[in-house]
């Protein structure tokens, strides 16, 4: 069942988007200022897979090198098995529902309109096409938000293990600092018009619960 089905079937899809339309419309202004728009692309940066995953092996170094030994790899353990879990949940979600986004990126250009501008030779074009397409096929969906997701999940996680690394004495204030950083990343995709609140909402849900799963049913 489609977008399309499921609004033609259920009215309270069709509520919800049209109040995630009206908060894109709201977030517009912000995307057009270029200051901040290139303060929350260097946000969301952070949360792209591109750089994550370089990160994540440097927080594992950082880590175990710098005292934290066991604890600083069951974190990064857990980090990379919540990762499978949400990349497997969004992917499927992603193709399930095929959600435009509310400006599309350029796969979903180079899909609909069999454009690019990149390539100055034609021959070249249709062989960058596929390229794209092949690398951000699934990703040129939006529902649900996987910087949201990633960024929550993260959050918990993190302060989790930390937390028992300082056996319960880590101050709760401290969880207020990852998940700021959290609901930064997220308002960010909805500034850039890249994803729908509902997109954003239901993602940090995944990351959340790809979390919890793990740290407390993955030794």
């Amino acid at each position: 069942m489609n977008q399309v089905q499921l609004i033609k079937q259920f009215g309270w899809v069709k509520r919800i988007g049209r109040f995630d339309m009206a908060i894109s419309k709201k977030m517009l202004p912000y995307y057009s200022n270029k200051p901040i728009a290139k303060t929350m692309s260097i946000v969301s940066l952070s949360c792209a897979g591109a750089v994550s995953f370089p990160l994540y092996f440097l927080f594992l170094f950082l880590t175990v090198e710098g005292g934290f030994g066991e604890q600083g790899f069951k974190i990064f353990y857990h980090i990379m098995v919540a990762e499978f879990i949400q990349l497997t949940i969004i992917a499927s979600l992603k193709y399930l529902f095929k959600r435009v986004r509310p400006i599309p990126n350029l796969i979903s250009i180079l899909h609909d309109k069999n454009e690019c501008n990149l390539c100055s030779i034609s021959f070249l074009k249709s062989y960058c096409i596929k390229l794209y397409q092949l690398l951000g096929y699934w990703n040129q969906y939006s529902f649900p938000s996987l910087h949201a997701s990633r960024s929550f999940m993260l959050s918990i996680i993190i302060y989790n293990g930390f937390h028992i690394y300082n056996r319960g004495s880590l101050s709760s204030i401290y969880i207020f600092f990852p998940i700021f950083a959290a609901l930064t990343i997220s308002f960010s995709r909805l500034v850039l018009q890249k994803h729908f609140l509902s997109d954003v909402v239901i993602g940090a849900f995944i990351g959340m619960v790809s979390a919890f799963v793990t740290i407390n049913f993955v030794s």
